[in-house]
């Protein structure tokens, strides 16, 4: 009797050993349908335990027919009870950009899935799932770029936003991609961006508003992108974006007789006599000073300042605000005559 049971229990365990690749069951799942050359991903991986006792997972590995595998490894085993079905955790993959021969990689490829566990039946196992297919297509330097333009009144020492959408429909990820801003014509604003997979992304960009470099008015702003995918930079349309300087109605308003007026000054300057023009017309900057309460006035410029204002072609004036008790420098458009 005792002999037909151990029998019995050899052909259960053998028949056990026969369906336990059934028994045990690997699922998985890409992060998305479409990859390029050079870019990131991650399969999700489960596994069905129906051994009828449980199981200790010590590794997971994803094993591409590229010839490069990539592992989750749990420093403590994670236990997958019987008749469970869990989640393993997602094996993080990247693919080459540039195969051996130094062409960008792409094309049909496979990839397998091995799941290596240990219990007290079976001791340490590895299981496989697949192969699953993958296709990697070449990734292709398209880049757009989308500008949002507004209103921005210029105060010292505020942030002056640019919102860009750069939408990329093919590239694979650089770490090399450089973004650059040139305002009429003069490089403005440079960021390394790390990586740049496909899809649309948003940047919004900042910095100090160079008072009164940049001076009220129409200003051109454009944005370049280049990285090592692109032969030459990807250049985005000109966006117009209209600067109004602070507190411009109520300087206006405070201008007494100068109000509206072209004035005419005689100055002798390089050893000729010439006639400063300020246009009190236009306001084209102003800038807050560290001077603040009214009898709190900033010195005034010295002839050489004055001078240098002229030919840079402005003339800055002194301007208490009563809104917030403060003085400005009110910058004026200036032209020479004779």
């Amino acid at each position: 009797m005792k002999s037909v049971v151990f029998l019995l229990l050899i052909l259960q365990l053998s028949l056990l050993g026969l369906y336990a690749d059934q028994l045990f069951s690997i699922n998985q799942q890409l992060d998305r349908s479409t990859y390029y050359s050079g870019q990131s991903g991650y399969v999700t991986v489960s596994a069905s335990n129906g051994l009828g006792w449980d199981v200790y997972v010590k590794r997971v590995v994803v094993s591409f027919s590229w010839n490069q595998n990539f592992s989750l490894t749990f420093s403590t085993p994670k236990v997958l009870k019987s008749h469970q079905t869990a989640s393993l955790g997602d094996v993080k993959f990247s693919i080459p950009l540039d195969d051996p021969q130094g062409n960008r990689f792409s094309g049909d490829y496979s990839y397998m899935i091995y799941v290596e566990t240990s219990d007290n039946v079976y001791g340490t196992r590895i299981w496989s799932s697949g192969p699953y297919p993958i296709r990697i297509l070449k990734a292709m330097p398209s880049l757009s770029l989308t500008l949002i333009s507004y209103t921005k009144v210029a105060e010292q020492d505020s942030y002056f936003w640019i919102n860009i959408t750069l939408a990329n429909s093919g590239m694979g990820p650089s770490t090399n991609t450089e973004l650059r801003v040139y305002v009429d014509g003069n490089p403005m604003f440079y960021k390394r961006l790390d990586v740049v997979e496909p899809g649309i992304h948003g940047y919004s960009l900042s910095w100090i508003v160079p008072v009164p470099d940049i001076v009220a008015g129409d200003h051109n702003f454009v944005v370049k992108i280049s990285c090592r995918e692109l032969s030459e930079p990807v250049v985005s349309d000109t966006l117009k974006i209209k600067v109004e300087p602070p507190y411009k109605d109520y300087f206006m308003s405070h201008l007494g007789n100068l109000a509206n007026k072209v004035v005419n000054y005689r100055r002798v300057i390089g050893g000729k006599e010439v006639t400063v023009s300020v246009d009190y017309r236009v306001i084209i900057g102003a800038k807050k000073t560290k001077y603040c309460g009214l009898s709190n006035i900033p010195p005034p410029f010295d002839t050489d300042n004055q001078i240098s204002q002229w030919r840079a072609g402005f003339s800055a004036n002194r301007m208490y605000n009563s809104i917030n008790d403060c003085w400005y420098l009110v910058y004026f458009p200036v032209s020479y005559k004779g």
